[in-house]
């Protein structure tokens, strides 16, 4: 399938919007911009560049560490669980952030906090949408159109990257810490975005996960196909029917 058919085809247009959606968002939440941007920052903030080459290699080797659970707890806990777990601390802790940054005149160890919140926002990332994300648009689509949503998703990623990556250093210089309570927010927006439309593919067989996107219709009163209201129908599939 080429990526004219697959914007074209209905039957798919769900999963296209989901994992555009997921694709962009990824990257929206600020991370690229500030690992790029990460002694600077720190030295922005009020911490010692000496300090701050240093301060620097904590939040990686926290990355490094955490980003051996996802094969180990993927199965088992579930991708959307672990889609929000990952963003719910990616908010979080950029909130954090954003409180630390604004008051760091306060006290001279106020600043030294912002390693502890990055290296969470850090860990946020590398247990939900860094490990999860691919994966799951992977298998949200039979193997005809694979090739083809894979390809668009990363186009969404790397448009969001190039994005936050050349504004990052503009926003941070004329907001500050505020920069951070809109990743903060736009963090939180996904998780809900993932509570509400993002369903849990875990145990599931190709035919059942194919069977829950094709329940979920763009509907309006005239069900209009163009309109963006999303709405559930029954998730039984005869397996499960006959199951019971």
């Amino acid at each position: 399938m080429s990526l004219v058919q697959l914007f074209q085809s209905p039957a798919l247009r769900f999963q296209l919007i989901t994992a555009m959606v997921l694709g962009s968002l990824f990257q929206l939440t600020g991370l690229n911009g500030l690992v790029a941007y990460l002694k600077q920052f720190y030295v922005a903030v009020g911490i010692p560049a000496t300090d701050a080459q240093y301060a620097s290699l904590g939040p990686f080797a926290t990355l490094l560490v955490v980003a051996v659970i996802p094969p180990f707890t993927i199965e088992r806990v579930g991708r959307k669980k672990l889609f929000l777990i990952g963003y719910l601390i990616e908010g979080i802790t950029l909130l954090l952030l954003t409180i630390t940054i604004e008051i760091g005149h306060l006290a001279y160890w106020i600043p030294y906090l912002s390693i502890v919140f990055i290296s969470g926002f850090l860990v946020g990332f590398a247990i939900g949408p860094g490990a999860i994300t691919l994966l799951a648009v992977f298998e949200f689509y039979p193997q005809t159109s694979r090739t083809a949503a894979l390809m668009t998703t990363s186009l969404c990623l790397w448009i969001s990257f190039t994005f936050v990556v050349v504004l990052f250093p503009y926003m941070i210089a004329a907001m500050r810490g505020f920069t951070f309570l809109i990743f903060s927010s736009i963090a939180f927006a996904v998780a809900v975005f993932v509570y509400f439309a993002v369903p849990e593919i875990k145990d599931r067989s190709f035919v059942e996960i194919q069977q829950i996107f094709k329940n979920k219709k763009f509907c309006s009163g005239s069900h209009d196909s163009s309109n963006l209201c999303v709405q559930e129908i029954s998730l039984e599939t005869p397996n499960m029917r006959s199951s019971a």
